[in-house]
């Protein structure tokens, strides 16, 4: 690991400093490639991680701070302060528990009208990750195509506005899961802007409706989720207008003059049976 190797001797210096000063606190390290077993059961996905542990417990959360000699001495030398705020927040969340996992992901994005994609990835310009834990299995709340909003307000507005989440598409709530390990989720969404125009004195309303179609694959890749979009250049119209009066009388007028030429026919057609009939000239 190439980020592991950068720190190390940072890390030895640290713990250089740390001993010299008498600090009852050490900087061990361990070697993910070989206690993997450790590693796993302590949620090490990424690589160097840095943990605080007090006999033998781990103290959330992982250190996240510069990894320079001095803020990792720092960082040490204050692990009391850290362990005490961690204890307080156990008490703060005692009996609060999440049936979810992973993280929410939310906010707009602002595109041009031509054919791309958006993709959900991890990446860091101070880790290694371990492929074999990265997991993408999704749900897809909310995914919309809409005119510039002029505030954030009105952005999430439409977010959460279920009626006109239920008519841009019907893929809302899907679970997209990733069974084995390297999956790579494609989503490919067909754009088609739609112009409602009712009737009365409301405005028109204009959206962008979407089709979707979706495939996952194991890949040589790190696992990712990736959303292709393509903004079709035609438009539908849809548009209510009124009869006129004169199109109903006529449309009336002519089903009475239908009746009447059927009910003739038919009327025809009995008198002519019974005449033969009468005659002696049926069969």
């Amino acid at each position: 690991c190439h980020w592991c190797q950068k720190l190390d001797p940072i890390w030895k210096s640290a713990g250089e400093v740390l001993k010299n000063r008498g600090a009852a606190i050490t900087l061990p390290k361990v070697e993910c490639t070989k206690d993997t077993s450790l590693c796993q059961e302590h949620q090490v996905h990424a690589l160097p991680t840095i943990q605080l542990f007090h006999n033998g417990h781990l103290v959330p959360p992982n250190y996240r701070g510069p990894r320079t000699v001095n803020d990792l001495v720092h960082f040490a030398e204050n692990a009391a302060v850290s362990k005490k705020k961690a204890e307080e927040a156990k008490v703060a969340n005692k009996g609060k528990t999440r049936s979810d996992v992973g993280c929410s992901v939310s906010g707009h994005l602002l595109v041009h009208r031509v054919p791309g994609s958006v993709q959900f990835s991890v990446k860091s310009g101070e880790h290694n990750f371990n492929r074999e834990h990265i997991n993408f299995t999704h749900v897809v709340h909310h995914f919309s195509f809409n005119s510039v909003p002029e505030s954030w307000e009105q952005m999430l507005a439409v977010m959460e506005d279920d009626s006109h989440r239920a008519l841009v598409s019907k893929w809302y709530g899907r679970n997209f899961n990733s069974p084995k390990d390297h999956v790579v989720h494609e989503h490919y969404l067909k754009v088609v802007q739609t112009l409602t125009r009712p009737l009365g004195l409301s405005s028109e309303k204009q959206m962008y409706e979407h089709t979707i179609s979706s495939h996952s694959y194991v890949s040589e890749q790190l696992a990712h989720v990736r959303f292709h979009y393509d903004l079709s250049p035609m438009q539908v119209v849809k548009e209510w207008k009124r009869r006129p009066f004169y199109e109903f009388i006529t449309n009336l007028l002519a089903l009475i003059g239908g009746t009447f030429t059927v009910m003739g026919i038919v009327n025809e057609a009995y008198n002519g049976v019974v005449a033969k009939a009468r005659m002696g000239k049926l069969g």
